[in-house]
């Protein structure tokens, strides 16, 4: 409630009971039991971090991934599901769409743009399906790339065997 300086040095505080609308009352046990169950809850922390972090790094792989199980990665530790869709999503869209306007300006009589680029088939599947994963990413649903989803499924049946 006060704190008064005292003329020889230190400090004289006047105490209040605390105001029972502000404690916060919990009952914890300090036994061996229950600090083994907190350092448990610590170290699933520290690992969830972790595994956020690798999953942000690899995201440009992992957002091909179905839908469910980036879902599950974003409960389990946090991955932002919906970002990593868009992120494995961006560089198909743009080689896509690039091989899409080189197509037009080879119509138009200009050479080629860029080196490497997809056949027209191709770069229109990659611009739609990056598109249509880019715009359901957008709505807060992550999609995965047909490739990713043949390819989990294959794994996921290989294991299952």
């Amino acid at each position: 409630m006060e704190a008064q300086p005292l003329p020889g040095g230190g400090t004289r505080y006047r105490l209040a009971p605390w105001d029972a609308r502000n404690a916060i009352r919990t009952i914890e046990a300090y036994d061996a039991r229950s600090e083994a169950a907190r350092a448990g809850v610590r170290a699933f922390r520290r690992d969830a971090v972790r595994h956020r972090r690798l999953a942000i790094l690899f995201s440009p792989i992992l957002g091909h991934a179905p839908g469910r199980v980036q879902k599950a990665m974003e409960s389990e530790f946090g991955a932002p599901a919906a970002a990593m869709t868009i992120v494995s999503a961006i560089p198909f869209f743009v080689w896509g769409i690039l091989g899409l306007v080189s197509f037009v300006a080879g119509i138009a009589g200009a050479g080629p743009i860029f080196e490497h680029l997809p056949p027209v088939p191709i770069a229109a599947y990659f611009a739609a399906e990056s598109a249509l994963r880019i715009g359901s990413a957008l709505h807060g649903e992550p999609m995965a790339s047909a490739a990713g989803f043949l390819l989990h499924a294959a794994w996921s049946q290989f294991r299952r065997d």
